[in-house]
């Protein structure tokens, strides 16, 4: 938090910082290989975590640092941290620089967003995250120094040593590799980027339209990770009105238990392919909720 932390307690005061734990958590989550720093981490567990006190790595041990490392949040708003499900330092870093899009199925981008905008911190979105292109934006340079260039090329390869797959890592100074990463604006005008596109602006209008998530606070929220079924549950609550966020992180149906004393309106749900802002839903006493594969919804109560 030394970041963040203001002048008067030898802190850089900064505005707001990137929430990578966050983004680790969610990528093992959704099936990211646990090599290099992911090895770390443990999916839906230390995503719960990363709701609740921002940093996965809170003064416990870290292996990969050899140290025990980070510290506590508390006193910090949750607009100071910064998360995403891919930004240019998580793409560009990649070996390849390959986006979510290009290595996962639309349901799944769909919920890593939805998990983005879920949580009580301020969303970030990557260039053509919006509309799902699948292009990538690889670590470029354009340096003239050639001894320079040989350096940043030799450590480059060291980095993805513990990744190594049957791709050679790109030639950084390549200006073909550079020219990978300039976005295709036409996408915007075909399928089915239409749709993603259309996906996103109603994510985007319901976080900005429901009080609950636009006054979020980590203190407002409780989580609860069914490990085994790799389903995570977000209770929000604000005075008088309360939300229960759900996402199954697994290949399979997956059912929970509602709290059936409470009226509940479906308020937004990941799998609508067309999402559009969901049609408005009948308040019902919920019991048994059923989540399809890779999917994300919230529940109001009336």
């Amino acid at each position: 938090r030394r970041f963040l932390d203001p002048l008067a307690k030898n802190g850089f005061a900064m505005d707001a910082q990137w929430l990578d734990e966050f983004h680790h958590a969610l990528r093992v989550a959704v099936g990211e290989p646990k090599k290099g720093y992911y090895r770390e981490f443990n999916g839906v567990e230390d995503l719960a975590k990363a709701y609740e006190k921002a940093y996965v790595f809170d003064g416990n041990y870290s292996f990969h640092r050899e140290k025990f490392f980070g510290t506590d949040t508390a006193g910090i708003p949750g607009d100071r941290f910064i998360v995403f499900s891919q930004n240019h330092d998580q793409v560009g870093n990649r070996m390849l620089g390959d986006c979510a899009a290009s290595g996962y199925a639309r349901e799944i981008t769909r919920l890593m967003t939805f998990a983005v905008f879920m949580s009580p911190y301020l969303p970030l979105l990557f260039v053509g995250e919006e509309w799902g292109t699948v292009r990538p934006f690889p670590y470029f340079i354009s340096h003239s120094d050639p001894e320079l260039v040989e350096l940043v090329r030799e450590g480059r390869k060291r980095e993805f040593e513990d990744f190594l797959t049957d791709h050679e890592v790109p030639d950084p100074q390549d200006e073909t590799i550079f020219r990978q990463a300039v976005l295709d604006w036409d996408e915007l005008n075909r399928q089915p980027y239409q749709q993603q596109l259309s996906y996103y602006k109603s994510l985007i209008a319901f976080r900005k339209s429901n009080p609950l998530l636009k006054n979020m606070q980590r203190s407002d929220i409780r989580t609860e990770c069914l490990c085994d079924k790799k389903v995570l549950s977000i209770y929000v609550e604000q005075k008088e009105r309360q939300m229960i966020i759900l996402m199954n992180f697994s290949a399979h149906l997956q059912h929970v238990n509602l709290p059936a004393a409470v009226q509940w309106t479906l308020s937004f749900d990941t799998s609508v392919p067309d999402a559009d802002l969901l049609a408005e839903t009948d308040a019902v006493a919920v019991q048994d909720c059923s989540l399809l594969p890779w999917s994300g919804y919230a529940y109001t109560s009336k």
